[in-house]
């Protein structure tokens, strides 16, 4: 009994003697060791000669809830790879969007070097080979829209070591199974899609059935593949 009371009065007098619960340090504060934590990290504004000169080009400029610039939109205006450039004083920029020749590999050169960039779509541009080995680079891409480019089995080579690959678009190109070959590496591949290329046979496409996380692959326009199911075709 003496115990127990002796424990109450000790839990009292702990309490009272204005005892508070301690946190960690807010970023930026102080920590016990005398450490100081390091602030949170905040991407710089948009460079605003880069802004002036894409809108004055009518590029179409999409702002998420930071503020910052996260789509740009270059279709149906008269840029170049050399607008490109502009793009690396937008620092949270993800999707860009480019169509037609005046796009192609020195342009890809330039989006390898843009901070947040993760999807391209760069459908009927001038992109090739070459432009696919700078885009290995961006280890953050995550969406690769090439139909209706020049690109071939050397270029897709390029693109194995990219670990957050999910979506790649190769409609109409001149990849053949052997580029097959090289898709079937990139592990985090959902979605592929293959369609009118003629180089690629029912047997190639199967070669996709080893992706772990494959959701949808398509080739011809009458097939759908399921990738829940390594090598099946469903006939539509």
């Amino acid at each position: 009994m003496k115990a127990t009371v002796s424990l109450f009065l000790f839990a009292a007098l702990f309490l009272f003697a204005g005892c508070k619960p301690t946190f960690g340090p807010a970023p930026g504060g102080t920590a016990p060791t005398g450490e100081t934590v390091p602030a949170a990290e905040v991407a710089p504004a948009d460079d605003a000669d880069s802004l002036a000169t894409l809108k004055e080009k009518s590029v179409k400029l999409d702002v998420g809830g930071s503020g910052h610039v996260v789509l740009a939109d270059f279709r149906k205006t008269e840029t170049t790879d050399e607008d490109l450039a502009l793009l690396k004083g937008l620092p949270k920029v993800a999707r860009v969007i480019l169509e037609g020749p005046n796009f192609g590999d020195a342009g890809m050169a330039h989006l390898a070097d843009v901070p947040s960039f993760s999807v391209l779509d760069a459908a009927s541009t001038a992109v090739t080979d070459k432009g696919l080995e700078s885009l290995s680079k961006v280890a953050g891409l995550r969406a690769l829209g090439l139909r209706r480019t020049s690109v071939t089995d050397a270029g897709l080579a390029h693109l194995v070591g990219l670990k957050n690959l999910v979506d790649i678009d190769l409609r109409f190109t001149n990849v053949s199974d052997e580029g097959i070959k090289s898709l079937a590496k990139i592990k985090s591949l959902k979605a592929v899609k293959l369609q009118e290329c003629p180089g690629v046979s029912d047997e190639g496409i199967k070669v996709l059935g080893s992706l772990p996380n494959l959701e949808k692959r398509q080739h011809q326009q009458e097939y759908a593949f399921d990738g829940s199911i390594a090598g099946s075709i469903v006939k539509l």
